[in-house]
């Protein structure tokens, strides 16, 4: 089964893919940094550059989602 990690760019996505990958699962790596996600190509991590709110990848299917994406913004209104 594919495991999709969202976010996976990030710091605790990019954490989790490697994990995953390291334990021998398929994984999917998906987020919005182009050089984040080629590292993890180079490691080995099929990726995939969507935004899955308007595409579905085929690649994706069936997976389990682990979400681990966020909006990083500095803190808002108090």
């Amino acid at each position: 089964m594919i495991v999709l990690v969202t976010g996976a760019t990030g710091f605790l996505g990019g954490r989790l893919a490697r994990r995953l990958h390291a334990e021998g699962r398929e994984v999917v790596a998906n987020g919005r940094d182009p050089a984040a996600l080629a590292a993890l190509e180079r490691e080995g991590i099929r990726t995939v550059r969507a935004d899955l709110a308007r595409e579905k990848p085929a690649e994706i299917r069936p997976a389990v989602i682990v979400h681990c994406s966020a909006l990083s913004a500095p803190a808002g209104p108090a």
